[in-house]
């Protein structure tokens, strides 16, 4: 373990808590790799500061703008947002750095579905795996990044892969600070964000509230539910083993998250692309193939692709 190199792959809020965590605190060598140069520069010049509950500190590693000056890697994680993730620049880095590193292992923590089908057409699917967290951050400048609220990580396998593989990364995360663990049913948590993601951030970002403030009258609520219900469904159609109590768990993540900005709600206040189409989108395109509608998700995905019009302009 100590010899293993992980590469992060994204300058945003959980790459920086991810990579700085683990450069600080769990064994072996972490590199982080941004776009933005200033970024790069201030990082590698005066390392990487983490603003935590009871204090901060600063961790120093290897940080990089060009795939090419990456010497080696045995893990590649991919931080960024699906936004980012279907762009042209960063499908050349990928497509560069699965070259290079052939046997290294991939873990990809983005929200939404349909991001490991898209890098199947250059990962082995047995080397690519699937990351789910609750953790949460937000990037203060170019260097400094605040965990605004602890969680839990849970790794699994898109195909068939070696336990051996995913207890590295597990460890690794535990190593720094995080609660983690592996999970024999990864898409169940993947739809589970989803499902929580589609009804919590459009609705935050519509309203231009806090998590918490979606609790507070009966119209909200009955909003969240019908998006709820409509997803259920459509998780249902594709064989997902959901179940009635998940909306307790959206509930609950909206009190334990009461005070935090949805990422959707933070793109539409600084005038950036919302992730709204690989998730509530996503949910549309699903529901097509199985000839069911969803209203509710139609009407929070125009409402979205207006507000992002309007940021444009």
């Amino acid at each position: 373990m100590d010899s293993m190199h992980v590469l992060w792959v994204g300058g945003g809020s959980l790459g920086m808590l991810f990579a700085g965590c683990c450069a600080a605190g769990a064994r072996g060598r972490h590199s982080l790799l941004v776009r933005n140069p200033r970024q790069q520069r201030a990082i590698e010049e005066e390392g990487l500061e983490l603003i935590e509950a009871d204090g901060r500190f600063t961790a120093f590693l290897s940080c990089v703008q060009d795939a090419g000056s990456v010497i080696a890697c045995d893990w590649i994680a991919l931080m960024m947002k699906q936004t980012h993730l279907a762009e042209e620049s960063t499908m050349r880095t990928i497509r560069e750095l699965s070259e290079r590193f052939p046997q290294a292992n991939w873990v990809c923590f983005q929200n939404g579905i349909g991001h490991h089908e898209l890098l199947g057409r250059w990962i082995p699917a047995e080397r690519l795996h699937l990351a789910v967290t609750t953790e949460a951050a937000n990037r203060i400048g170019l260097r400094s990044v605040h965990h605004t609220g602890s969680g839990i990580t849970r790794v699994g396998y898109v195909e068939k892969s070696p336990k051996s593989e995913q207890k590295f990364l597990v460890d690794m995360l535990v190593q720094a600070g995080f609660k983690a663990e592996m999970s024999n049913n990864i898409m169940e948590s993947v739809w589970k964000k989803l499902l929580i993601n589609a009804v919590i951030n459009p609705l935050t970002a519509i309203l231009r509230v806090k998590n918490g403030a979606l609790l507070e009258t009966s119209d909200r609520l009955e909003w969240m539910r019908e998006l709820f219900l409509e997803g259920l469904a459509v998780a249902r159609a594709e064989g997902v083993p959901v179940t009635e109590d998940w909306w307790e768990q959206v509930l609950a993540v909206c009190r334990d998250t009461a005070e935090n900005h949805s990422s959707m709600l933070q793109d539409v206040l600084n005038g950036r692309r919302t992730e709204m189409e690989w998730i509530n989108g996503s949910l549309l395109r699903l529901g097509e193939r199985h000839g069911l509608a969803l209203p509710s998700h139609q009407a929070v995905v125009r409402r979205i692709r207006e507000l992002e019009r309007s940021a444009a302009n």
